[in-house]
């Protein structure tokens, strides 16, 4: 299968696909205990002896934990056995390990989109359950209606093409400024050059680029505040005339109102930006992906070969490993924390980067769970598509109500 060319970040792959449910096509527990259980004879995946080989790389601790889970695992499952395979983090590799290959890799962004490009890894349908491991599908439901993009469900935030703020080259040059402004301060006298351009053109289709803004600029709690979206959308006080944002129909509609003048920059699509070739007439602001909830940059995830043998045992593996009680112990054991975009990265990476929205889910009580909850979100999507087509029989003041009302109904 070929991945669209969107940068991905991964850590459950599961092809989403109409068919049997994915609990259904999941290996079943024996009935009796590991010492007199009988393998069934249905002749699926689950009645057969597997031995996996996972390639993992990790701190010593996070290996001597994520060891722990394994065993349980195979109590679990008399007839599967894993093997943890450390490998090199930094080397350029797929899913081969010591010239075999591995069956399950946990392996970068880069070489997740790479292999998966190249139809190296598993369309796991139905492979790992909807739950993720828990136990509980209620307690993991806010996870799995966020795993959707593009057919694909990757253990990432619904939006894994994130938003990127790209500035006129043009305008910027034409201010006399080498580079975008990085902080807000920069913002306001870039602007005070030109009073009548809005700082952003933001499409009107979908709120997560306006949401996005706020959180780039006020921070990620700005996105709960209606009188920042407000604020926003109003024109300024002098010097500034026009509102920081201006709603525009579509991402080329976004683009193009950036091209003649009525803003410095635009929201769109990493996607968008990427496939129209934007990056001559403007530059990237990698700080807009990075602040987004889904985030594009780093990160490392679970894969499932394309060839393994075990494909029903693997998908148990990975659904024991990545499920929500094995995440924890994972963070007290060893000190992982699920920072964005990866299940496995460093405390300090997580200190840098707020946990997305599935990932607070996880860990509700984690000293970073201070950003929006997702169904609080929702509402915003469809209010920012109204505001942006009414053509002004929305005024701000209307937006915002409407938003306020939508997070006290939430």
């Amino acid at each position: 299968m070929i991945l669209p060319g969107a940068v991905v970040v991964c850590a459950l792959l599961l092809l989403v696909q109409e068919g049997p449910s994915p609990v259904s096509l999941l290996p079943q527990p024996a009935d009796q205990p590991s010492g007199g259980a009988e393998r069934p004879q249905d002749g699926s995946d689950d009645s057969r002896e597997a031995r996996l080989r996972v390639s993992v790389s990790l701190e010593p601790e996070a290996l001597e934990a994520l060891e722990r889970i394994t065993e349980e695992w195979e109590n679990r499952h008399p007839y599967w056995q894993a093997e943890l395979v450390p490998a090199d983090a930094e080397a350029d590799r797929g899913t081969d390990v010591d010239g075999q290959r591995a069956d399950i890799a946990l392996l970068s962004s880069r070489d997740v989109l790479r292999w998966a490009s190249a139809g190296k890894l598993l369309p796991a349908d139905g492979l790992v359950p909807q739950d993720s491991g828990s136990g509980s599908v209620s307690e993991a439901s806010p996870i799995v209606q966020e795993l959707r993009w593009r057919g694909y469900a990757w253990g990432t935030p619904a939006y894994a093409d994130p938003p990127v703020l790209i500035w006129s080259r043009e305008a910027l040059q034409a201010a006399g400024w080498s580079k975008p402004p990085e902080t807000w301060a920069e913002l306001e006298r870039l602007r005070a050059q030109a009073p009548e351009r809005a700082a952003a053109a933001i499409p009107a289709a979908d709120g997560i680029q306006a949401l996005s803004w706020l959180a780039r600029w006020h921070g990620g709690g700005a996105t709960l505040d209606p009188a920042l979206l407000e604020a926003s959308v109003l024109p300024r006080t002098a010097p500034l005339q026009a509102a920081d944002l201006a709603a525009a129909g579509s991402a080329d509609a976004a683009v193009e109102l950036a091209r003649r003048g009525g803003s410095y920059a635009a929201v769109v699509p990493l996607s968008y930006y990427r496939s129209h070739g934007l990056h001559v007439e403007f530059i990237a602001d990698a700080s807009l992906a990075a602040a987004a909830a889904p985030s594009a940059l780093g990160g490392y995830g679970y894969v499932i070969s394309s060839d393994t043998e075990f494909p029903a045992a693997a998908g148990s593996w990975i659904a024991a490993a990545a499920g929500r009680s094995a995440q924890e112990r994972l963070r007290e054991e060893a000190g992982l924390l699920p920072a964005d975009p990866s299940l496995y990265a460093g405390a300090g990476a997580a200190a840098e980067t707020p946990l997305s929205v599935w990932k607070q889910a996880l860990f509700p009580q984690g000293s970073a769970g201070a950003g929006p909850e997702s169904g609080r979100l929702l509402p915003f999507g469809p209010l920012w598509s109204a505001y942006g087509t009414s053509a002004g029989a929305m005024s701000p003041q209307q937006l915002a109500n409407a938003w306020r009302q939508s997070l006290e109904a939430s």
